[in-house]
């Protein structure tokens, strides 16, 4: 299934929101990792990821200009990869020229399988 990932900008909160998925799917709980909340749906696919503080974490990744970054922001995108032990959530930002792109990096209990949302 391909996702038509969505994304909301808070200024006041300086939060970025990208979020994706099936119409009335509902939300199961999230992974709090520092910055960064990951949304799972009952069907335990990775449905959204909220960064917190979203200018300092692009700060933190090298941008020289994070508010210019925030402003104009085009697009953004999500990639779940699980293994075994551990889902990588990849994000990736699209504005005026320039392309940002990282991933949150999440170990689960042995037996938890999470479900993957789609490729970027």
């Amino acid at each position: 299934m391909k996702i038509d990932w969505k994304f909301d900008y808070d200024n006041v909160h300086d939060s970025l929101y990208i979020y994706g998925g099936k119409c009335g799917e509902k939300l199961k709980g999230s992974l709090d990792i520092g910055n960064f909340i990951i949304d799972l749906t009952a069907s335990n696919r990775v449905s959204g990821l909220e960064i917190l503080d979203f200018k300092e974490v692009l700060k933190n990744l090298g941008v020289q200009n994070p508010e210019e970054i925030a402003r104009n922001i085009q697009s953004a995108q999500l990639k779940a990869v699980s293994k075994i032990d551990s889902i990588v959530v990849y994000y990736l930002i699209e504005c005026k020229g320039a392309k940002i792109g990282s991933s949150v990096a999440v170990a689960l209990e042995e037996g938890k399988k999470i479900k993957l949302g789609d490729k970027m």
